[in-house]
């Protein structure tokens, strides 16, 4: 699946992906059990990133802004990197032992839910999902590395993180088996994994090694059985095979060496150095807070520093001089695009759907996403008035950029040849596919290349190679004069950031040779023609036809579910699934036999092809009224039977998107029908329309334990007629105000106020009204968690304030499924209001103050959730009593 745009890549892309599948099926020993889907995103989309997945069918799709990526990735390809990492995906996902071969030929595919362990086990369907991040992404980044396109195997900077992660200590199955958040976060599981992968393939064979996932697949009732099958397909056990690798890379991270000198800065993510002919600029960050911009004078030698909102990013100015970063960010409720942002997001208008190398002035290099799916498409804009016919075009290239003067220098790739240019002049070439420039000094090129324990800065002149320093750990550098430069080196704690002497010795460029070199599949991807992006092109493909999303409906498969209570008759439910590839439409159907005889079924159909999402839902049940009994083994007993009807329909409308700031606004419209009426016709035979407007503004860093600084704004309203006759109307009108801040080091303030009101008798407004059960937001609900109300009122009002302080310590497990990542002291404080009597100023009911702490937890070795505890007294008769509060929201 395709968009216009994407049209040239499809007869090389076609050729790859069969020949590739063809030979991930002897690799991998599995065929695909179901038709396999290609995805391209719409330019419309710009992420680095790609997926694949099994829910709700066999699919892949891939995002085309691979430019910002591609020297992490040191591929020649962004998208053939993706079409061999994400497929190798598909292939251990999909993999299934007896059991589950036979579910998926009786259900289909079903979906990952709590309820999956339950009867029929429908869990040992997606059994390889749950394996741990560093076998399922590590052995994806060694296929990605197999084929002649380069991969993330042969990046220096890759490489110099795992010797100094082993050299630490850090590569232990207690790091690797969870995701913690330490540094580097989930790179660890890619680059980590990926060489224990090259290594086990080394010792064992690409196809034993690829065949792990096969035979993991056949401990399907136990999929969280790691070490029996590393035993049965490699000989040893998980831990075992870790260990070797640490030994086997002994020698590089014994010896591999950094530079002595005090960091000025360090931070958690490297987002690049720029520099112009005034200034060198970078941004700082640890994730818990906005990032900080520090600013290099040429002139004067001074540092300045300051806090600034914007997105983390290569730093530059604008034409007004003002600090901008490049990102990829939404740009309204429908696009996310490459830009640049400014302070508070901004963006500058004119750079969308471009990532920018390098910015001086009027002299601009970057990258056209648009046209940069096979690998950056490079322009160079150098001058002011410069027309677009004017503009330098390089065609695709294999590296980052920068601007020197009128020139642009970057490098390309040709097999494993990576030359560097200066324009359209090749200057300099050496073996390998990492490295790009870092910042030129009248005739001497800097480079930052790979070394044979990691990266370093390079140096050409006189058409010899030189390397400038003997750190192993240099993973970017620019120039403070001839004899000094800014490096930023990597560690296995952060990146640091230093002032270091120069001293250029003879050395040219490591060359990494792998074994795969030498394998039949060696140049699999190294031949692959670029596609002719000319606007005037014509390509004839051999089968296309117009995405039409209903002709391409499917049956994604049945959720069954079978539950044996101890005192009640079992229940079940089949959910039948049916989707198109790209989810623009889905249809389920809800078939179930409940305890007590009640039975029904349920038909929702969603729509999601627009900017505005609507559903459509109807359902029937043979329900039951329950009353005491003591005379039965479950305590209760029929004493009325009766039919529910209900008609929905409504939408979901996110009309504001931006980075910092969304906007939506909710309705739906529901007829409730119950024949004979258990309480009465005007409560079980009703119109009911609910409506809720959110506006949210938040900067959450990715490892704050809460947002750093968060505004939360909710109306809603739930509008309610006796039908049929559209008689006694009532509403219940909500409000909610909620502002969270980090005021000192992950200590979080946060304030609620929380009102819901009524303008009937006959419909006051509870604590906690519910939605009876539908899958809608419940639009009026202002409190949670509390049992005190035990009536109506007119109006009722909760204010609360809570105080947490975040503490960064965890505990990880090898073999125990669950773990603590980090927790958090919390203090918390409500006070209840209410009023029996319309238009009256609701009294104080009572207050509550808690205390006690908060848990990150980890489950199955990947899963975040959160569990609070605390300890309340309250006013209200003088109790005191204990909450416990599940919930999986705020976490990384």
């Amino acid at each position: 699946v395709y968009t216009k745009e994407q049209r040239s890549l499809l007869p090389e892309l076609q050729k790859y992906n069969n020949t590739l599948r063809d030979l991930y099926e002897k690799d991998f020993r599995w065929q695909f059990d179901e038709k396999a889907t290609l995805i391209l995103a719409s330019p419309q989309n710009q992420i680095a990133n790609g997926y694949a997945t099994i829910i709700p069918r066999l699919h892949t799709l891939f995002y085309g802004a691979g430019p910002e990526l591609i020297d992490a990735f040191s591929a020649n390809s962004w998208l053939y990197v993706l079409l061999s990492h994400e497929t190798a995906h598909l292939y251990q996902m999909n993999a299934k032992g007896d059991y589950a071969k036979s579910l998926k030929k009786i259900f289909g595919q079903s979906q990952p839910q709590i309820s999956s362990i339950l009867p029929p086990f429908t869990y040992v369907e997606f059994a390889n999902l749950l394996l741990p991040t560093f076998i399922s992404e590590g052995n994806a980044v060694f296929n990605e590395s197999r084929f002649g396109n380069g991969g993330r195997l042969y990046s220096g900077a890759a490489r110099a993180l795992v010797l100094q992660l082993a050299r630490a200590g850090h590569i232990n199955s207690s790091r690797l088996m969870n995701d913690h958040i330490f540094f580097p976060y989930s790179s660890e599981k890619y680059l980590v994994g990926g060489f224990l992968f090259f290594d086990l393939a080394k010792k064992y064979g690409v196809t034993k090694t690829n065949n792990f996932f096969y035979t993991h697949a056949k401990y399907e009732f136990n999929p969280l059985a790691i070490n029996q099958p590393f035993l049965e397909n490699f000989g040893v056990g998980y831990e075992q095979a870790i260990n070797d690798f640490v030994i086997s890379w002994r020698p590089l991270w014994q010896t591999q060496k950094s530079s002595s000198e005090k960091a000025l800065f360090s931070s958690t993510t490297h987002a690049g150095i720029t520099k112009d002919t005034k200034e060198i600029r970078l941004l700082t960050t640890d994730e818990k807070k906005i990032p900080q911009a520090h600013i290099f004078n040429l002139e004067t030698e001074k540092w300045s520093t300051k806090s600034v909102n914007m997105p983390l990013g290569l730093l530059f100015r604008n034409k007004d001089g003002e600090l901008i970063s490049t990102s990829s960010e939404a740009i309204n409720n429908h696009q996310i695009n490459y830009g640049l942002f400014g302070e508070g997001y901004k963006i500058e208008k004119e750079s969308l759907g471009k990532y920018y190398y390098d910015v001086q002035g009027d002299k601009k290099l970057w990258a056209e996403i648009k046209s940069s799916f096979f690998a950056p498409d490079l322009y160079a804009k150098i001058g002011p008035n410069i027309k677009r016919h004017e503009y330098k075009h390089f065609g695709f290239v294999a590296s980052s950029g920068i601007i020197n003067g009128n020139d642009a220098y970057y490098f390309k790739q040709e097999h494993k040849k990576r030359t560097l240019y200066r324009d359209n002049k090749p200057l300099f070439s050496f073996s390998g596919y990492y490295g790009f420039p870092a910042d030129i000094n009248e005739d001497n090129i800097y480079f930052i290349g790979p070394t044979e324990r990691g990266t370093s800065l390079f140096l050409w002149r006189s058409g010899k190679f030189f390397r400038a320093h003997i750190s192993d750990t240099i993973v970017d550098a620019t120039l403070l004069n001839e004899k000094k430069a800014l490096i930023a080196e990597i560690t296995a704690q952060n990146y640091e950031y230093k002032i270091v002497n120069l001293n250029p010795t003879l050395e040219s460029p490591f060359e990494y040779k792998y074994f795969t070199e030498s394998e039949p599949e060696k140049s699999l991807l190294s031949n692959v023609s670029p596609p002719d992006i000319s606007e005037d092109q014509t390509i004839s493909l051999p089968v296309e036809k117009k995405y039409r999303a209903f002709s391409q409906w499917q049956f994604d498969g049945i959720d069954p579910l079978i539950f044996f209570g101890t005192q009640t008759p079992a229940t079940a439910n089949l959910i039948f699934h049916f989707s198109d590839p790209l989810q623009f439409h889905s249809l389920n159907l809800k078939l179930a036999n409940e305890s007590y005889g009640v039975y029904g079924s349920e038909l929702q159909y969603i729509n999601s092809r627009y900017i505005v999402n609507w559903d459509v839902l109807g359902s029937y049940f043979k329900n039951a009224a329950l009353k005491n009994d003591k005379t039965m083994s479950s305590g209760y007993s029929v004493y009325e039977r009766y039919d529910r009807w209900v008609l929905a329909s409504g939408f979901d409308y996110l009309f504001y998107k931006r980075p910092l700031f969304r906007s939506s606004l909710a309705s739906h419209f529901i007829y409730t029908y119950e024949n004979p009426h258990v309480v009465s016709a005007e409560h079980d035979n009703k119109y009911s329309i609910l409506t809720q407007l959110k506006a949210l503004y938040s900067i959450s860093p990715a490892l704050a334990y809460s947002p750093y600084k968060l505004i939360n704004f909710e109306l809603a309203d739930n509008f309610t007629r006796n039908a049929p006759n559209w008689s006694a109307p009532r509403s219940i009108y909500g409000a909610q105000l909620t502002g969270t801040y980090d005021i000192f080091r992950e200590t979080y303030l946060s304030a609620t106020y929380q009102v819901a009101a009524a303008d009937n008798s006959n419909n006051k407004a509870t604590i906690n009204f519910t939605n009876d059960g539908l899958p809608y937001s419940n639009a009026t609900e202002v409190s949670k968690n509390t049992r005190y109300l035990d009536q109506d009122y007119f109006e009722v009002r909760k204010i609360s304030a809570e105080l947490k302080q975040a503490i960064n310590w965890g505990f990880y497990p090898v073999k125990f499924p669950l773990g603590l990542r980090r927790m958090a002291l919390v203090t918390e404080y409500n006070e209840y209001h209410g009023s029996l009597e319309k238009r009256k100023a609701p009294n104080t009911l009572f207050h509550e103050l808690g205390a006690g702490f908060e848990l990150e937890l980890l489950t199955l070795h990947r899963f975040p959730f959160r569990l609070k505890f605390l300890n309340y007294e309250s006013s209200y008769k003088n109790g005191q009593n204990i909450k416990v509060i599940l919930g999986a929201n705020n976490t990384f």
